[in-house]
């Protein structure tokens, strides 16, 4: 027997827009999906108001959907729902008067798992109840429901459906019906956080361990014996070692100067830290004013 999801309680005074509702009883239902081989179960819980008479909500386990059920009254009598099959077609008469084909979207029957308080059924687990949607177009195109079922057989009760979001929950009973995010939501949050973190801490070890793995391997050019050299973890770099304060060495055999951050290799000269252009028509050098940057004024 699956768990009740709604947070109600027998005789628990429910006081919304719509008056005052007093928590009569509930069912527990399951009922066999042939294609999904499995259980579906719900729950309904009956409802007293002086304004409404009785009504049901019940509440999907499967989708956690919330909805409102009330009596209508129809001029004629409905098929039993157990006589019926999905995809057929058949012609009611509304409230109105009026007659419209409906179309079955779903039958089947419904087994009781247990039961609190009172209820219009006197009911027991075993007991079956069948039912039927039904699905229909008016004269002006709008689409309607009607709900059907009879218990063990007996007197055949019809419901209009109405499905109940978290605001209009608040809004007819003055508060919402059903926790947030399942059973442990704060469980959930938890276990999220750890995964989390350990996700990072494996990123940051993954990247530090390639950065020691750069820096203790690999080859680097000699440029006196024009081999390779290979980091020794117990002896450093050998046979030649590359300056701390150059941080880029020439493979021409000579050193970049520290202060020199470009080196001319049209003619072996360097090209001077405080001159940013060198001319390479004459040999000289293309003065620039410390103020200037390229029509802009002072500063751009």
């Amino acid at each position: 027997m699956s768990k009740k999801r709604v947070r109600l309680s027998l005789n628990e005074k429910l006081t919304g827009s719509q008056g005052t509702y007093t928590v009569r009883g509930n069912l527990s239902l399951r009922t066999w999906d042939r294609e999904d081989n499995r259980y579906y179960d719900w729950e309904e819980w009956e409802l007293i108001s002086f304004n409404k008479g009785n009504v049901w909500l019940e509440c999907d386990h499967y989708n956690r959907e919330v909805s409102l059920y009330e009596p209508i009254g129809m001029p004629e009598e409905l098929p039993n729902p157990e006589t019926l099959t999905v995809g057929e077609r058949i012609r009611i008469t509304l409230p109105d008067g009026s007659s419209v084909r409906a179309k079955v979207e779903e039958a089947a029957v419904g087994e009781i798992t247990a039961s609190e308080g009172t209820t219009r059924y006197d009911a027991h687990a075993g007991d079956k109840i069948a039912y039927a949607v039904l699905r229909y177009h008016d004269d002006d195109g709008v689409m309607g429901q009607l709900n059907i079922e009879t218990y063990n057989g007996a007197e055949l009760a019809c419901y209009t459906k109405t499905i109940l979001s978290e605001e209009s929950q608040t809004l007819l009973f003055g508060k919402r019906l059903l926790p947030r995010s399942g059973k442990y939501p704060g469980m959930l949050g938890v276990v999220a956080m750890i995964l989390a973190v350990i996700a990072v801490v494996v990123i940051v070890s993954f990247i530090a361990s390639k950065a020691t793995e750069d820096e203790t391997e690999g080859t680097y050019d000699n440029p006196e014996t024009g081999t390779e050299n290979t980091y020794d973890p117990d002896g450093g770099y050998y046979p030649y070692h590359r300056p701390v304060y150059r941080p880029r060495y020439s493979n021409g055999g000579g050193y970049r100067p520290v202060y020199r951050p470009r080196y001319s290799n049209d003619g072996g000269g360097y090209r001077p830290v405080y001159r940013p252009r060198y001319s390479n028509d004459g040999g000289g050098y293309r003065p620039r004013s410390v103020y200037g940057g390229g029509g802009g004024g002072i500063g751009k």
